[in-house]
């Protein structure tokens, strides 16, 4: 099977021998960086219009859409989950898609996370002294982390904690965040 940013050229890159079980996802990164691993594919999506093509090994196309003029703060999401029409949408790793709803232009952050992407840490910076769980959770929806924080800050240190991209979500949000 293959996944490609050109109508036009649909092998521009073919999935490793990966199974995905129904209603499991699998999460690729369009960022031209092959070298961090098979789910890296080798093209970005262009901030303007490209196309995205999923086709069977014959190069037949299974499902094809482009998107367009689309804000680096949101995404183009199937809703409901996978099956339905393209709609705007805001990361869903973990989540179940729904449709769009800006709250943030008009709600201040419960919290902050830096640095943003990070190495061996990061912090978390909430706007009061509330105590507060959060859930550090990876691109297969696992909770890999529970995050216990009292003080206005707290720092976290992401010792066995693998590279990727993670969202870390609290009772009343959830932000993203990519770990190196």
């Amino acid at each position: 099977y293959f996944i490609s940013n050109k109508a036009n050229e649909a092998t521009k890159y073919q999935f490793p021998n990966i199974n995905v079980g129904p209603n499991e996802y699998l999460v690729l990164w369009a960022d031209e960086d092959t070298l961090q691993g098979d789910l890296h594919l080798p093209f970005k999506l262009d901030s303007e219009r490209d196309d995205i093509v999923l086709a069977r090994p014959d190069t037949s196309t299974i499902d094809y859409f482009y998107h367009h003029n689309v804000d680096s703060n949101l995404t183009q999401v199937r809703i409901p989950n996978g099956t339905g029409n393209i709609g705007l949408g805001i990361s869903t790793i973990g989540i179940v898609n729904e449709a769009f709803i800006n709250v943030r232009d008009t709600d201040t952050p419960k919290f902050t996370i830096y640095p943003n992407p990070c190495n061996d840490f990061f912090n978390i910076e909430k706007v009061d002294n509330e105590v507060q769980y959060f859930e550090l959770i990876d691109s297969k929806g696992t909770v890999v982390k529970t995050i216990y924080s009292k003080d206005l800050i707290t720092q976290v240190k992401l010792t066995g904690i693998e590279s990727g991209l993670y969202l870390l979500k609290s009772r009343q949000e959830y932000q993203n965040i990519v770990i190196h």
